[in-house]
């Protein structure tokens, strides 16, 4: 699995809580395929949850000065676009995690 399935993967796990709001994994998804859906489901926490959405930022460790800071000084489609990079970012450390980690079992259960 590479970085981009798997940190799909962690993004339903954290926003497609519906199957139809769910990312679908396909072959050919992108980092900026990411991007669109996670600017999608953020504007719909903002409009219609945002204390979900808050606290889906929490349990993912988001940085909560970056978080406040794009809060003030954006609006709109720039608000959306700098909170996904924040929640892109921190999901892609953890996949990169994930997959050293598996690599690393991988290996060592092959040493044995």
């Amino acid at each position: 699995m590479d970085i981009i399935s798997e940190t799909a993967l962690l993004l339903n796990k954290d926003f497609g809580q519906e199957e139809e709001t769910a990312l679908k994994l396909r072959e050919d998804l992108t980092k900026n395929d990411l991007k669109k859906y996670l600017q999608f489901a953020i504007a719909w926490y903002i409009e219609t949850d945002f204390h979900a959405l808050v606290n889906i930022f929490y349990r993912l460790d988001i940085h909560e000065q970056k978080f406040n800071a794009l809060m003030q000084q954006c609006v709109g489609d720039e608000l959306t676009s700098g909170l996904a990079d924040l929640v892109l970012e921190r999901e892609m450390q953890k996949a990169e995690t994930r997959l050293a980690y598996r690599q690393y079992l991988n290996k060592t259960k092959g040493e044995e």
